[in-house]
């Protein structure tokens, strides 16, 4: 795939290739790590500065347990696509309901992932999919 970056008036258009990483799993916890490896072997396949890919790597593993969470043993999508300096992570699941940041107690062993995401990320946030479901994603700068 390629995209387009556009130049003001009287510059040439150039294109710039995007790389992109996608996976299909089925939703049980073992997929986590997977998915996780999988896309930080991508990114560092592409260059992408050590820091980075491992916030990626902790970025997909929040997303993608949420929605192993949210649909158990159903498909889930995860993507890592690096356009220019910006590195999305994208996680896709059947359920329609979006996840919701909780504030957990000092003892609480869950309920932070979302924060992390909105820590590690420039921008994040969910979309319904008109197909069904939805897609969480997170936008990182390289």
């Amino acid at each position: 795939m390629t995209s387009v970056r556009h130049r003001p008036a009287g510059h040439p258009v150039i294109n710039i290739p995007r790389k992109e990483f996608s996976g299909s799993y089925l939703a049980t916890p073992s997929v986590v790590g997977a998915a996780r490896r999988a896309c930080e072997g991508a990114a560092l396949g592409w260059g992408v500065p050590r820091p980075t890919v491992e916030d990626v790597g902790v970025v997909v593993s929040e997303l993608l347990t949420n929605a192993v969470r949210a649909t158990p043993h159903q498909e889930v999508r995860v993507s890592v696509a690096l356009n220019g300096s910006d590195l999305s992570v994208e996680v896709w699941d059947a359920s329609p309901e979006a996840p919701e940041q909780r504030t957990p107690g000092l003892e609480d062993v869950a309920g932070r992932g979302l924060a992390i995401v909105e820590a590690l990320s420039r921008e994040c946030g969910v979309r319904p999919e008109p197909s069904g479901g939805k897609t969480v994603f997170a936008v990182l700068t390289c």
